[in-house]
């Protein structure tokens, strides 16, 4: 997913809910656990399953949490 199709499915939810909604996230894909979100999201490089918000590389990607 691209980060403008995530923008713009979260505007979506906050026009027709509002923006005051909590956020959390699932542990798994499967939604074994729920936990809430208390990070703001950071931009870096994501290569092979690791992510680094401090690489010198080209950032690639937003880590949500």
């Amino acid at each position: 997913m691209k980060l403008a199709q995530y923008i713009k499915a979260l505007q979506g939810i906050e026009k027709q809910h509002g923006g005051d909604l909590d956020l959390v996230y699932s542990i798994d894909d499967e939604g074994n656990a729920f936990h809430q979100t208390h990070y703001t999201p950071t931009v870096g490089y994501f290569s092979k399953n690791d992510f680094d918000g401090d690489s010198d590389k080209e950032p690639n990607s937003v880590c949500l949490n």
